[in-house]
C-alpha cells in the first residue's frame, strides 16, 4: 500500500470518527493490522489486503450498530 492512498484512507477514517466516534477503534484496528503484517509476514500483500478490508468493514459495521443502538 502506498504512503498516500494510506494518508487518505486514514484521514478519511478520523473525519467519519468525528461524526461518530465509535468508529475511531476503527483506525487503531488499520494501524496495528499493518503493523502485525509488517513484522510477521513481510508486509501487506494481495491476500492480506483483501483479509485486512474485510476485517476493517466488519469492525466498522459493528461499531456502528452500536452507536446507534
Amino acid at each position: 500500500m502506498r504512503t498516500g492512498d494510506m494518508l487518505g484512507w486514514s484521514t478519511m477514517l478520523l473525519g467519519m470518527s468525528a461524526l461518530y466516534p465509535a468508529l475511531a477503534i476503527g483506525f487503531l484496528l488499520i494501524a496495528s493490522f499493518g503493523m502485525w503484517a509488517r513484522q510477521r509476514v513481510d508486509g501487506v500483500g494481495g491476500d492480506m489486503h483483501e483479509a485486512g478490508i474485510a476485517l476493517t468493514e466488519t469492525c466498522r459495521l459493528l461499531f456502528a450498530a452500536i452507536a446507534i443502538d
